[in-house]
């Protein structure tokens, strides 16, 4: 039995998406309701008194790369140090999004120059937990070498680079030990909804913010 090419479904292309879409039946049929305007009046909600759940000189919102690192950063210089993350983990879009390949660290002579708590971070992870080029071979300009590790992300204009693939649960893990280690204080589960600033004695600012699902707030 033959089939005319005509008959045989098309399944629309990704570009054709929204075109497809906006010609569905809801749409030229008139379906859709009109719009309502917005109402122009407003409601007041009841102000509340919110006990606060611990003060810190420094209040890190978010856990992800930047903020584990400025947490343990400021608690390693000695600031009372709360960070506040939503999730479970810390680490963001390098954990739990798996964005787990970390960019060029070294410049093209395969000196590192991205340091500090993201290179302290790496090179504490266990060596089953990082893959990439040896360091010996970072800079190194060789062709065969250099198509190797090309197609393992680690090569860039014929030149061998540190950019290195690691394993999110094990960064979880070490960031964690990190923040806790630097003395701290970690709130998982947590959202910055609302910040002020209250002006210590010494003249030192702190901040505040609100739990998610919660009726207390750090500052």
């Amino acid at each position: 039995m033959s089939v005319k090419e005509s008959e045989i479904p098309m399944t629309p292309k990704s570009s054709d998406y929204g075109r497809v879409f906006f010609q569905a039946e809801v749409f030229r049929a008139g379906l859709l309701a009109e719009r309502r305007p917005r109402p122009s009046d407003t409601i007041l909600e009841r102000a509340r008194r919110v006990p606060v759940y611990r003060d810190s000189d420094v209040l890190v919102a978010g856990g992800g790369p930047a903020g584990t690192a400025a947490a343990i950063a400021a608690a390693r210089a000695g600031a009372d140090t709360v960070l506040v993350e939503r999730h479970n983990h810390l680490g963001g879009l390098s954990t739990g999004g798996l964005v787990i390949w970390i960019d060029r660290m070294t410049d093209w002579s395969g000196r590192r120059v991205i340091e500090g708590i993201a290179a302290e971070l790496i090179d504490r992870l266990p060596p089953g937990a990082v893959a990439g080029p040896p360091r010996a071979d970072w800079g190194s300009a060789d062709a065969a070498t250099a198509a190797y590790w090309k197609e393992r992300t680690a090569a860039f204009h014929g030149i061998v680079a540190w950019s290195p693939t690691i394993d999110p649960e094990n960064l979880k893990l070490l960031s964690q030990e990190l923040v806790v280690g630097a003395g701290a204080h970690l709130i998982l589960h947590g959202r910055r909804r609302r910040s002020s600033k209250k002006t210590a004695g010494s003249g030192v600012s702190s901040s505040r913010a609100r739990r998610a699902g919660s009726r207390s707030a750090p500052r």
